[in-house]
């Protein structure tokens, strides 16, 4: 890899780190429904003056020193955003002593911890795989907060039942139907917005991190940002 290679003005370098820009802290969630242990949330924050604030909901098992999430916190940094990245409980150094504990219903009441205690204001929320479906969540119950979202390759037929869970854990060899492109464009008819885009490439995979994904993941970004602006003072409302 090219290390000087730039995509939209950030070096290739920085995306593809393996270290954050900003030092991990660790949230506090409560005790386990067993009571074994705490949940704890590890988390990378950015601050900034501007608005809306960024969040990247990761993706399946997903951690949050990925190329997508590392892009958004250049972008940020560089442009004065608040931004907020995090593992999912049982991912990387969100740590769970029992795996079996693993749920997309704990994953969600991850993704509404940051919304609700970590961030203020309206939020961009930038979303990958089934954290798609997470990011979908987020809006229909927290409409006031969500000022816009993108989701990338996004599994969106997928719920909080654990059932589902433990067969998507024991089916990883097998082919994943839940983000086909078909899946989006129901998910389209269904957001009660007019302004909702989607872009399909053919020769595409579903990690999505080739460069001129990454390049089109910020300047989807920046379109967002340029056609809602979000007035100085007061938390702006939603756009969805």
């Amino acid at each position: 890899m090219d290390g000087n290679k730039r995509i939209c003005g950030i070096k290739k370098s920085s995306i593809f780190r393996k270290n954050n820009l900003v030092e991990t802290q660790f949230a506090d969630l409560g005790r386990s429904e067993d009571g074994d242990y705490i949940r704890r949330l590890a988390y990378c924050k950015i601050e900034g003056p501007r608005r809306p604030g960024l969040i990247y909901v990761p993706g399946y098992f997903a951690r949050m020193n990925i190329a997508k999430a590392n892009i958004l916190e250049e972008f940020c940094a560089m442009h004065g955003h608040p931004f907020v990245k995090y593992d999912s409980e049982g991912v990387g150094q969100s740590k769970m002593p029992d795996s079996a504990q693993l749920s997309f219903k704990k994953w969600y009441e991850d993704a509404c911890y940051v919304m609700e205690h970590l961030t203020d204001g309206p939020q961009m929320i930038i979303s990958s795989s089934n954290g798609a479906w997470m990011a979908t969540l987020l809006a229909v119950n927290y409409p006031e907060r969500v000022h816009s979202l993108l989701l990338i390759g996004s599994a969106v037929n997928q719920c909080l039942d654990d059932d589902v869970f433990e067969n998507i854990v024991s089916s990883l060899d097998e082919e994943d139907t839940s983000s086909r492109w078909e899946n989006t464009i129901q998910l389209m008819e269904a957001i009660g917005h007019d302004d909702v885009r989607i872009y399909l490439k053919k020769r595409g995979n579903h990690r999505m991190l080739d460069d001129e994904d990454l390049h089109l993941q910020i300047r989807t970004v920046e379109e967002l940002l340029e056609n809602y602006p979000v007035p100085e003072g007061p938390a702006g409302t939603s756009r969805l």
